[in-house]
């Protein structure tokens, strides 16, 4: 049991702080991507407070690709005044971004070409760097084969935040419980607080799914891995920290990939 359903009202309150639109006072923001396609290459388009993570929820949407966004811990100077709309008296701080894009070579049904997916994500991610947004990135395989795109910290030492390794015993619990727990364990283990907070829209099927996951000293992205994997469902993570709320918010979504409909307006189609 998902906690006696109080962890699921909590998933649920958290996503929705998560997925709440903060605006900087200072800038016009988009609200989501958009690709735009020519012959034998596409240019994506993002404008927000971390416009690498708005373009790559695009990414996803284009071409179903589980493709992992996680925030480095970003520096005061990265930060900039943001507000919420629904929370008028309170000021939070988010990344300083603006406007990006990146061009890449595209080739026709890209989405069913997986090896298409890493050259089109190191090349977005080199544009970023150069682009003069906060942070810097690099692009790691993960031990399934997907990609991660892992913010990283100039001149420190300390790992990305989903290697500290943790040890979890490994038994049968719920895919909810899991992901609560490796948060959990990622949190005492790094300092660094760390919520899971799935998409709403998971939280009945992240309480009937069971799953044993476990591992003494293992980063906590292999058992995160391993526990979509045993799931047999293809989820996308963003991890982003310092806003709205203090600490990381690991937040899950279901990958899926916008389809022409009837009225040629685009349908979320989910991927197994």
């Amino acid at each position: 049991m998902y906690k006696h359903g109080i962890c699921a009202l909590a998933c649920l309150l958290l996503s929705n702080v998560f997925t709440a639109q903060t605006v900087p006072q200072s800038h016009s923001y988009m609200w989501r991507a958009v690709i735009r396609h020519q012959n034998g290459s596409a240019t994506a388009f993002a404008n927000g407070p971390r416009p690498l993570s708005q373009l790559l929820v695009a990414i996803r949407r284009e071409y179903a690709w589980v493709v992992d966004y996680e925030d480095p811990i970003y520096s005061d100077s990265d930060l900039t005044t943001a507000s919420d709309p629904r929370f008028p008296s309170r000021v939070f701080k988010v990344p300083g971004g603006g406007a990006f894009q990146s061009t890449y070579p595209e080739t026709p049904h890209m989405w069913s070409c997986t090896g298409s997916e890493e050259m089109v994500i190191e090349k977005i991610v080199a544009d970023y760097n150069k682009s003069g947004n906060p942070g810097r990135f690099a692009v790691r395989v993960q031990s399934d084969g997907s990609y991660a795109v892992v913010g990283t910290q100039p001149g420190s030492t300390a790992p990305p935040i989903l290697d500290t390794p943790i040890s979890i015993p490994s038994r049968m619990r719920s895919l909810g419980d899991t992901l609560h727990l490796i948060a959990e364990a990622v949190s005492a283990a790094s300092g660094v607080a760390v919520y899971a907070a799935p998409h709403p829209l998971m939280l009945n099927r992240l309480i009937r799914t069971q799953v044993a996951v476990g591992g003494n000293k293992v980063p906590a992205r292999n058992l995160l891995v391993q526990a979509f994997t045993q799931a047999n469902w293809k989820i996308a993570w963003d991890m982003r920290c310092s806003a709205p709320m203090p600490g990381c918010w690991l937040n899950f979504m279901p990958v899926s990939r916008g389809q022409p409909s009837s009225f040629g307006t685009e349908q979320p189609t989910q991927v197994q």
